[in-house]
């Protein structure tokens, strides 16, 4: 009950944050811990010459890079690996997500011409609810 409250307080904070760094509204993805999540965007049309995967830090005020990539290269991942990139459709995926990977994630896509465009996701992963025991006290 503590996580949700949890949870729910976070994604109220990060109302606050939403559209600073990242334009345009964004997509709500719901998962459940300790499952895979893939981020896709689905309106980026333009030949890509880089892109970075970000994540909005509340206490920091501002976006943390988890993942970055040139064309013809290979991605560089700044948060360990639990995150890894599909080049062939620009997603991020989170490997077994958990809780805290709640918030704001930001795609900033780069043409070969400088163009940039960007996809907004807002997540939401919550744990798994516990099934209550019942019991009868007392019983012969």
């Amino acid at each position: 009950m503590l996580g949700q409250v949890v949870t729910l307080i976070l994604l109220l904070l990060l109302k606050v944050y939403q559209g600073k760094g990242c334009q345009g509204s964004a997509d709500h993805v719901v998962s459940i811990s300790g499952v895979p999540l893939q981020l896709q965007p689905n309106s980026i049309q333009t030949k890509v010459d880089s892109i970075a995967w970000k994540k909005l830090l509340p206490s920091q005020n501002g976006f943390h890079h988890i993942l970055k990539w040139e064309n013809g290269s290979l991605p560089s991942n700044t948060s360990n690996d639990r995150f890894s990139f599909i080049v062939k459709n620009l997603s991020l995926l989170i490997k077994a997500a958990q809780q805290q990977d709640s918030g704001l994630y930001c795609l900033e896509v780069t043409s070969i011409s400088g163009k940039v465009q960007t996809a907004t996701f807002q997540v939401f992963v919550f744990g798994m609810a516990m099934c209550p025991m019942l019991g009868t006290e007392g019983a012969s």
